[in-house]
């Protein structure tokens, strides 16, 4: 017989996860009272703004890249998951790697060998770690689920079964070993994980407050908003790029790979825009000075922060098509 916890406690082709994919604007018992609602934003950007203060580049942001992005967000989507969960898979997954590539490095660095074997050594090291890297998403994805509803995580059950489907056939023993493994790796503190869609949420709910005329069609809002989010994180580095280029102007600065992987943290930063470009897919241009004001007033952003980061994710849109 099956033990308890190797049952899914939501099988992997139910479709009920769909029934969790966004919030209810409009459910008043998860609504944040008035008084309350004040002090929640400032949290945010405290929290936002000591992420980037404590952001090392080396640690973080070297695996958010366009095919892992686009390899979490299609496994995510097949299984029908709440969209907090791929963002957390992302930075879950970032940082597990960015660990395991360091301590590599490290120790063959130190290891009391000449440099031709040094390279040998890196590089059988790291071919093995990148063959595991299917694995390490789906164990990402895994945590990822447990730290948005563990009522509703994926068990080792569901992970065998999508990483079988993908032409991986790992055990449950595996699998198990390979999220204590990341946990691990972690020093177990995965509460700090972020996702921008959280930001988005928390501002398009503060913005019903002041603009009752977005009720009607707030989650058509909210779908554009993590249209937006999702394509900045599928291309990262070009949209970056754009809006740092609009940050500088006319002033002769390098853009640097290090630079965009920060800016690319700052999570208030992007679900503003999100908010604000959903708006404006759903109700048109017209919304967009007024809107940009009022986000700065909401998240204590600047206005041209703002516009530069909407404009930056605009023009590199406009690019694309």
């Amino acid at each position: 017989m099956t033990s308890q916890s190797d049952t899914s406690t939501s099988s992997v082709n139910s479709t009920s996860r769909s029934s969790v994919l966004g919030p209810d604007f409009f459910e008043l018992n998860g609504l944040l009272a008035d008084a309350i609602i004040e002090e929640c934003i400032p949290v945010l950007s405290k929290e936002n703004l000591q992420y980037l203060n404590d952001f090392d580049s080396v640690l973080y942001g070297s695996f958010i890249t366009p095919e892992s992005v686009s390899y979490i967000f299609t496994i995510c989507a097949r299984i029908r998951l709440p969209e907090d969960v791929k963002y957390f898979a992302v930075d879950i997954f970032d940082k597990f790697m960015c660990n395991q590539t360091v301590l590599l490095h490290q120790l063959v660095s130190e290891s009391d060998v000449c440099s031709e074997e040094k390279w040998k050594i890196w590089g059988k090291s790291f071919t093995v770690l990148s063959r595991q890297l299917t694995l390490r998403i789906c164990t990402a994805i895994q945590i990822a689920s447990k730290i948005q509803s563990y009522h509703n995580s994926l068990s080792k059950t569901d992970i065998r079964k999508s990483l079988t489907a993908l032409g991986f056939p790992y055990t449950q023993d595996t699998i198990m070993k390979s999220e204590l493994r990341m946990l691990s790796a972690l020093d177990f503190s995965v509460e700090n994980c972020r996702s921008p869609s959280q930001h988005l949420e928390n501002y398009l709910a503060l913005l019903l407050r002041n603009m009752p005329e977005l009720q009607e069609k707030i989650d058509v809002v909210y779908r554009y908003g993590l249209f937006v989010i999702d394509f900045v994180f599928l291309n990262r580095t070009v949209v970056y790029t754009e809006v740092l280029r609009l940050v500088y102007g006319e002033n002769p600065v390098k853009i640097t790979t290090t630079s965009i992987r920060k800016v690319a943290q700052d999570y208030c930063l992007l679900g503003v825009a999100a908010g604000i470009l959903g708006v404006v897919c759903t109700f048109g241009h017209f919304f967009d000075g007024e809107l940009i004001s009022k986000m700065s007033r909401v998240s204590s952003l600047k206005e041209n922060d703002i516009r530069d980061m909407v404009n930056g994710v605009l023009d590199t849109m406009a690019k694309s098509i």
